[in-house]
């Protein structure tokens, strides 16, 4: 039997739905960087997503009736619809009279962004199909000097130099990180001048660190870490992973075999690095700050 919609107050099934969706996107950072632009507009699981990926046009030395015309070796890539994962909750009538329209909204929200948390993992562990691996020349990882963090420059300056060495396209250039990558750009940055400076960049968003050396710096605690490294993400937005991710069931009902409410959220979708020449696996030693 479908639930009232009077149960949750002012929330109807539409509205939160929204709320659960607004909680999958937001305060998470793989989303920023991917490309989510597919013609098929409307897919299910085991569906394949196509995306095309424009080739590498070439020039040539003009003299009269010597134009060659290339065919277009665009190629195409396939994302999987292939990953399912829900959330679940019940809600006890004994409790009804505890629980408020705000309250739910929380839930809702919290739903959404345990959903999309998931999500963020999946394209962090991206990192395995990079086709660069940016490494500090004079070690295996990128370490950052304690206290001053005076070899931060460097690391923003290999990524940039690995990128155009691959030919990327224009466009901004992102680094996904570690939280101590945040702490390293305060040592660095606070002996450089007034904090003030640098504050509304910190304000943007929670997970937004600001734009370094010309790279938007994004924070994540979902930097896989193996061993003794720890992997960020570098490349240049929407140009190198593809993400497709939906809520595509939003239920409440009434449970058998108890006087509750139950609410589940079924979020479906596949994650594809296409183009691996231009992802960057940043390979930060797993103590990222120096101890001394």
């Amino acid at each position: 039997m479908a639930i009232s919609t009077k149960t949750l107050g002012d929330i109807t099934p539409e509205v939160w739905s929204n709320v659960v969706l607004a909680g999958l996107r937001q305060n998470l950072v793989g989303e920023l960087i991917c490309n989510k632009n597919f013609k098929q507009e409307l897919w299910g699981k085991g569906d394949t997503l196509n995306i095309q990926t424009m080739g590498t046009l070439t020039d040539a030395q003009y003299t009269d009736s010597n134009i060659t015309y290339e065919a277009l070796t665009d190629s195409n890539q396939q994302l999987v619809i292939d990953q399912e994962q829900y959330v679940a909750f019940k809600d006890e009538d004994a409790e009804r009279n505890n629980i408020s329209v705000n309250y739910m909204t929380e839930v809702m929200t919290d739903a959404g962004y345990q959903l999309g948390d998931f999500w963020d993992n999946q394209i962090m562990a991206e990192y395995a199909n990079a086709g660069i691996v940016s490494q500090n020349p004079a070690a295996a990882s990128w370490q950052i000097t304690a206290t001053t963090a005076a070899n931060l420059p460097a690391l923003f300056g290999a990524l940039k130099r690995e990128l155009k060495a691959a030919k990327a396209p224009a466009g901004s250039c992102y680094f996904i990180a570690p939280p101590e990558i945040e702490e390293a750009i305060t040592l660095y940055f606070g002996s450089k001048g007034p904090a003030s400076q640098y504050s509304d960049d910190y304000a943007k968003n929670a997970n937004y660190a600001g734009k370094f050396f010309g790279v938007e710096t994004f924070i994540s605690n979902n930097c896989v870490t193996e061993g003794s490294n720890t992997h960020g993400l570098a490349g240049v937005m929407g140009t190198s992973i593809a993400l497709a991710n939906d809520v595509i069931t939003d239920e409440a009902l009434r449970l058998e075999g108890r006087i509750a409410n139950g609410y589940r959220m079924l979020s479906i979708g596949g994650v594809k690095t296409y183009k691996a020449a231009i992802s960057i696996d940043v390979d930060l030693n797993s103590t990222v700050i120096a101890t001394s």
